[in-house]
């Protein structure tokens, strides 16, 4: 049984794929989108226990599309990924409702270590 269900949203391919292949073998069920409108779809057929998200997105941003996915999943957890994590930034994510914000380059160890921390009670891979 998968321990979460996490939809993980960036435009870099390779992010997006390195990040789904870690938490995946970390026993995480994921779903992958790489626009803001397609993680929108994506979430009406597979609803997330955790958004990963980036910030800065083509169409819908980040911001945006945590808000219209706690619409329907109002205890929705998440947490934000991006380049361009000055206060500001930060600080906004996290009144935004995001819970952490990662910086990008990040370690894939401080990665995991936010997404467990979200995960009460779930064995450390």
């Amino acid at each position: 049984m998968p321990a979460g269900r996490i939809l993980v949203v960036d435009d870099e391919m390779n992010v997006r794929r390195v990040v789904a292949d870690m938490l995946r073998l970390a026993g995480y069920e994921v779903t992958e989108a790489d626009s803001g409108e397609e993680a929108l779809a994506a979430a009406q057929t597979t609803p997330p226990d955790l958004l990963l998200s980036d910030l800065r997105l083509q169409g819908i941003q980040g911001f945006e599309l945590l808000q219209a996915l706690r619409e329907s999943r109002p205890g929705l957890r998440a947490i934000a990924m991006t380049g361009f994590a000055d206060e500001t930034c930060r600080r906004a994510a996290l009144d935004a409702g995001y819970h952490h914000v990662i910086c990008k380059p990040f370690s894939i160890r401080d990665l995991m270590a936010a997404v467990d921390r979200l995960f009460p009670g779930r064995p450390s891979g």
